[in-house]
């Protein structure tokens, strides 16, 4: 069986180590069996998604702070913007996250309907259709427990508790980094809403 960690070693000013560790049961030359721990790792500056892996074996009872995953981490960006669809695509993507893509709140209410969850869904706050308060309140009422973290330029204190209180577990301010992203993966881990 393999198991996946995520977690964060070590912060030094504007550098996180993130790693990932895999455990997998393995027969020896005579049978018995033992766990094999691999942890695979990367450095992210803060100030963009450049990574420079590295690759660490080390024992997963050495490692302080672990965090269990059952499968592959999912979220879900809804963004009426291009450009911001990509760079919020590819900053998951670089983070092993899956993710898909919503243009409007009503998409993003259209793809939970169809049976699909995810354990993160990125929500900005003005978008066409249906804008991020409102499909933010509506997939609470459906009973969806995925963390969902608005992702805005406002900045107003008011502007921002609105869409707290509509539902949000967070709030990220535009433009959206791998620090801020790894900030929310804190929070899910946390809070332990990483199950739906």
């Amino acid at each position: 069986m393999i198991m996946s960690f995520i977690f964060t070693l070590e912060s030094v000013e504007e550098i996180t180590f993130l790693g990932i560790c895999q455990s997998q049961t393995v027969s020896d030359d005579i049978g018995d069996k033992h766990e094999e721990y691999t942890l695979k790792g990367y450095f992210l500056n803060h100030r963009g998604i450049r990574l420079a892996r590295v690759v660490i074996e080390q024992m997963a009872t050495h490692i302080n702070g672990s965090w269990e995953l059952g499968a592959k981490m999912t979220a879900l960006v809804v963004d009426d913007d291009s450009i911001n669809q990509t760079i919020h695509h590819r900053l998951l993507e670089q983070l092993g996250i899956e993710n898909q893509v919503a243009r409007n709140g009503k998409e993003a209410i259209d793809i939970h309907c169809s049976g699909k969850k995810f354990d993160l869904i990125l929500m900005d706050r003005d978008m066409p259709i249906m804008n991020g308060i409102e499909a933010t309140r509506k997939l609470r009422a459906m009973g969806i427990r995925s963390m969902i973290a608005g992702v805005s330029t406002r900045c107003v204190k008011q502007e921002i508790q609105e869409f707290m209180e509509a539902g949000l577990d967070d709030y990220q301010e535009k433009p959206l980094t791998s620090a801020k992203i790894i900030s929310i993966l804190h929070k899910i881990h946390h809070s332990g809403s990483i199950s739906y």
